[in-house]
């Protein structure tokens, strides 16, 4: 197993899966999942199998956030250069951009330098899960901009359709016993 920060390095060290690929739309009839006999896929995505919803976190017993209003006037943090970053520039919320990792956001909330911040709600329950004591509450009922949220699936490089179609099928069964 290698672990590489960027999609690009993929290929120095040979990876044949990547995943957390973003996935914005599944079609079970994409060419690019369909590879004549004996020829290869250079890349392929799976079906999506979960979910990154982003979300605005804030520290326990604050007022709840329901509405991007209900963030004006508060110290919010998020990450630099991101599209949470620029939606909330062009929606004229202030933001901070101080903290160069989600989790880095979600420490400075609960070490009450920051009143909320988003970051994905993967990171958000590792961070809960890791850290019970940290007095954080995912505003879950707040949808933030359903743009930002998206499909998670597999890239796999150097493949065929038959290892795709069968990866799907894992992934399915994953996906019907709950796992």
């Amino acid at each position: 197993i290698d672990w590489v920060a960027l999609r690009g390095a993929a290929r120095r060290v040979n990876c044949d899966a990547i995943m957390g690929s973003v996935e914005l739309t599944h079609d079970e009839n994409n060419d690019n999942r369909k590879s004549p006999p004996g020829k290869v896929l250079r890349v392929a995505l799976t079906r999506p199998y979960a979910r990154q919803a982003t979300r605005v976190v804030t520290g326990n017993g604050g007022v709840p956030v329901r509405s991007l209003e209900d963030l004006r006037g508060r110290s919010v943090a998020v990450m630099h250069g991101s599209l949470v970053h620029y939606l909330f520039n062009k929606r004229n919320v202030p933001v901070r951009t101080l903290y160069p990792t989600e989790g880095d956001i979600l420490a400075a909330i609960a070490n009450k330098e920051m009143s909320a911040g988003v970051v994905g709600d993967w990171c958000a329950g590792w961070y809960l899960r890791t850290h019970p004591e940290a007095g954080l509450r995912i505003e879950e009922s707040f949808v933030l901009d359903p743009e930002l949220d998206y499909n998670v699936a597999i890239t796999l490089r150097n493949t065929d359709s038959e290892l795709v179609t069968r990866i799907d099928a894992i992934l399915a069964d994953l996906k019907a016993d709950g796992s």
